[in-house]
Parts: structure tokens; sequence; C-alpha cells
């Protein structure tokens, strides 16, 4: 009996559990980077606030010393033109706290946002922090094992990897741990991670509201849409179903088809292609950011 099928099966089950688990562990740090980034800016609204505070105060000071020269100027019958000048100065320093004051507002409102986003983030980190633990744990027992594997067959004669002809982002796209996130992500974990980049980046997610069912994220226009995927009889489509739908045996195959045409032939709003899958595109930012901070210390 060959049971090679049955032992490339199951490599290829574990090659892809793998990919789930490292994405989840990209997926949570760039949260923990996006969280690090929205506590410093709200640091910098904070001394924003208190230096807004602090000018508004001296103005305040200004403006009632102000009103008593005014007073005793009107009380000793000082002339006009003394009397028009410090006048003038009140409104100047009146219109100027005006400006500082619907400034401060605009900043408050802004450290407000900011305040929330960083409790959302910060929310689901925790929940994810468990099982970014147990994760990372299992993968060093894997290392471990995989290293005294190593060392048992360090003798035995490798033989030579196929060559593929494939381009990076073929592969890119072939290799679902890029795009499919599962049940790690949810419609807002999308939105975030979906938001800082170009159109046509996307990602794939177990539905939390359909089961057996997924969800296609995508950045169209700037702004990131959702479509719902159907799997019935182990056929993926487009909701809702119908005879003219496209059907695919996989999301693969349903991920690599609109590669090559426009979403828009599922909804005409969504003018774009699938063209970045997303934990590629987080890759080379965290390449590129690494790259920059080199040599800046250079």
């Amino acid at each position: 009996m060959n049971r090679e099928p049955i032992q490339q099966t199951a490599n290829v089950n574990s090659n892809h559990s793998s990919g789930i688990m490292q994405a989840q562990i990209d997926f949570y740090e760039e949260i923990t980077r996006q969280f690090d980034d929205t506590r410093t800016r709200l640091q910098g609204l904070k001394q924003e606030l208190s230096a807004y505070e602090k000018v508004m105060s001296l103005l305040s000071a200004h403006i009632q010393e102000n009103q008593q020269i005014q007073k005793r100027l009107n009380t000793n019958n000082e002339d006009d033109r003394k009397q028009a000048i410090v006048k003038e100065s009140y409104d100047k320093l009146l219109a100027k706290y005006e400006r500082f004051r619907v400034a401060k507002l605009d900043r408050e409102d802004d450290y407000k946002k900011l305040l929330t986003e960083k409790n959302r983030l910060e929310s689901t980190l925790n929940s994810m922090k468990t099982q970014i633990a147990s994760i990372k744990k299992f993968q060093e027992a894997q290392e471990l094992s995989a290293d005294s594997s190593n060392k048992m067959n360090s003798n035995r004669k490798q033989s030579n990897e196929p060559a593929f002809d494939y381009d990076v982002e073929t592969i890119n796209f072939l290799n679902e741990c890029n795009w499919n996130l599962g049940e790690s992500c949810d419609r807002n974990l999308a939105e975030v991670l979906l938001s800082c980049f170009p159109n046509g980046t996307f990602l794939v997610r177990s539905s939390k509201t359909k089961p057996n069912s997924f969800v296609l994220s995508v950045v169209v226009d700037a702004k990131v849409r959702h479509c719902l995927i159907d799997k019935i009889n182990d056929e993926y489509c487009f909701h809702p179903p119908g005879p003219k739908r496209q059907s695919y045996s996989s999301l693969c195959n349903l991920v690599m088809d609109y590669r090559h045409q426009s979403l828009a032939a599922h909804n005409p709003e969504l003018i774009t292609n699938l063209i970045y899958p997303v934990l590629s595109q987080l890759k080379k930012t965290s390449k590129s950011s690494a790259q920059s901070v080199g040599q800046y210390l250079a």
C-alpha cells in the first residue's frame, strides 16, 4: 500500500497550519505596532492640549488686565484715543483667545477618537495574547524538533529541489497563508489591517455571522469593502449564489481568477482586481521600515 500521497497531504496540512499560525503572529505584531503608534500620538496630543491650556490661561489673564485698564480709563475720563488703543488691543486678545479655544476643541476631538482607537486595539491585543503565547510555544517546540531531526539526518543524501518558474507575486497568491486569515480576523481587524494599503490589497476571513462561509475584504477607492463568499457542496462562490455565479473548487482558485479580472464582474462598484495579498504587503512594509531605520542609524 502506497502511503506517500497520505504523507504529502499531511505535510501540506502541516505547512498550511504553520503558515496560519505565523500569519496570526504577524497580525498580532502589526496590531501591536499600530497600538504603540496610537499611544505615542496620544502622548503628543496630550502635550499639545497642555500647551493650549497654558497659552489660554496667559491670554485670559491679559484680557482681565485689559478690562481693568479700560474701566480705569473710563472712570478717569481719559481721552478717546487712549481708550480706542486699549480697546483695539482687547479685541485682538479676544480674537486670539477664540482661535486657541477652537483649535483646542479640535485637538480634544482628535484625542477622544485616538483614545477610542487605542482602547479598541488594546482590547484586540488582550483577546489574542493567550493564543499568540501558545502559538509561539508550539513554534519553539517545532524548531527544537526540527533541529534534532536535522542532526540525525545530517549524513543523509539530500535530493535536489524541483525548479519552479513562478514569479514571486504568483507564489504569494498560491501561498494561501498570505491572504487567508481564517477565524483569527474579524471585520474591525480587517479594516484596521487593510486601511494603510493601496487599492487591490485583500484578505479572506471566516464569516462571524454565517457559519461555513467566508468574507473577502478588499481595498477599493481607498475604502475597505466586504464580500460574502458562500461554500455550497465544496464549491465557493460570491453571495448571493445563482445560475450565473461562477463557482470555484477552492478559495485559492477564486482568488487567482480575480487576480486576472476585476471584481466588477461580481459587483459593479468594486472596480479593482485582487492585486496585493495583505500579509505579503505587511512583510514588504516591515522590511522597508527596517531598511529605513538602518539607513538612518548608519
